[in-house]
């Protein structure tokens, strides 16, 4: 073999092996170098995060007495499902200010899987004159409980001697209103 021959043979086994070198030494090594700082960019982000919550908590303890008053009238909001005495209490109240007749009856509602929280369901019949039957809707629905009306029935009276209601003349309605009221988990 002549020497530039052996100059070949050495350039083309030196290639080789400096090839096999990169493609399994350092290109896998340059992998890794790339997971790692994804790793951390992730890392740093998730720690940006975590602090920022944590701020938002000590700020949230720092101010508790300015927003407890808010989140007890949240609590409020709810009725209870065991007894909702409070809220049907409520609902005759209102009836009895307005000068209007109220039927209350539970309703079973089913479940739906988008409202926030669970839900028991009321169908409250009031009747008498029309305006007494709209303040008891805007009252209801500024009430303190979390309430959503899903139908609305309105149903004039004709003739003297209703059966639903006693006392009601020719003219008073009847409002039939099916209500979600919702209960905390």
């Amino acid at each position: 073999m002549t020497a530039k021959r052996k100059i070949y043979i050495i350039s083309i086994c030196f290639f080789v092996i400096f090839t096999l070198a990169i493609i399994f030494g350092i290109t896998p090594l340059v992998g890794e170098i790339k997971k790692s700082s994804e790793n951390l960019i992730f890392q740093k982000r998730a720690f940006n995060l975590f602090q920022s919550q944590l701020k938002d908590l000590e700020n949230f303890q720092k101010n508790y007495s300015l927003y407890q008053s808010t989140l007890e009238r949240i609590e409020k909001s709810f009725v209870v499902l065991e007894a909702p005495i409070d809220f049907i209490e409520f609902l005759e109240k209102e009836a009895q200010k307005s000068d209007l007749k109220i039927e209350i009856s539970p309703l079973t509602l089913p479940p739906a899987e988008t409202d926030p929280w669970g839900s028991t369901g009321f169908q409250i019949s009031v009747g008498g004159p029309f305006p007494s039957c709209l303040k008891f809707l805007e009252r209801l629905e500024r009430s303190p409980y979390l309430v959503e009306i899903f139908q609305l029935n309105i149903e004039r009276i004709e003739e003297k001697g209703n059966r639903r209601f006693e006392g009601l003349s020719p003219g008073d309605v009847s409002f039939n209103i099916a209500l979600k009221a919702f209960y905390e988990d």
